[in-house]
């Protein structure tokens, strides 16, 4: 039996959204984690979409009984967001503050324009259902691909290997940062693990940080 038909997330870890404006926490990205030594990279990669979609569904349901007020980032990827009738497929309630994140921008760089096309459309219709969506995990090298998708995204996730890379070279970071501002309004910089990172990722210009120097929540 596939290990996709018999193993389930064991429950998921809530990791805080700071907004440097305010510097308080406007939300959560929410991640499955699971029990025993599955592989869970491997798992997100390569488990159909229905059990992906599936999963998706009970991460939105997981976080309804929490504080109302937070939006919660949960990650879907290229393959999920390319899916036929997706805004149909997602359940989800009106008042549910709910950020999609394209979580792979790196598969971006294979579609061809058909399917960026219609990539751009499915993200378009879940704008029009009032869902924010966010790009995770850029770095330098898919910048000029993201770009060309000639799509305007709530937010944008630097990746923390991006971040670590160039928090010593401040002008690196910050044109990095400001490359991002050309696609979005907000750009959060992952990685943020002790106060020098705080401070290095706020004098880069970013408006959103996320990291381990702000404890997460675990839910089973």
């Amino acid at each position: 039996m596939s290990i996709f038909n018999h193993q389930s997330p064991a429950g998921i870890k809530l990791q805080p959204i700071v907004e440097l404006k305010s510097d308080s926490i406007i939300g959560y990205e929410v991640l499955s984690y699971f029990a025993g030594d599955v592989d869970s990279e491997y798992y997100f990669q390569h488990a159909p979409e229905n059990i992906l979609l599936s999963i998706f569904n009970q991460q939105v349901k997981q976080v309804a009984s929490h504080p109302s007020g937070y939006h919660y980032f949960i990650n879907l990827s290229v393959r999920d967001l390319l899916s036929s009738g997706l805004e149909n497929k997602i359940q989800v309630l009106p008042e549910q503050k709910l950020v999609i994140e394209l979580q792979d921008p790196e598969n971006l760089i294979d579609l061809g324009a058909t399917e960026k096309a219609k990539l751009v459309k499915n993200l378009e219709r879940l704008r029009e259902r009032h869902f924010s969506v966010w790009l995770d995990d850029l770095d330098e090298s898919l910048l000029s691909t993201v770009c060309e998708l000639n799509f305007y995204f709530d937010g944008i996730k630097i990746d923390k290997y991006a971040f670590w890379r160039t928090q010593f070279s401040p002008l690196e970071l910050s044109r990095l940062v400001k490359s991002c501002y050309q696609v979005t309004s907000n750009v959060l910089i992952e990685g943020i693990e002790t106060l020098q990172h705080r401070d290095i990722a706020a004098r880069s210009g970013a408006s959103h940080l996320q990291g381990y120097l702000w404890p997460e929540t675990i839910i089973q």
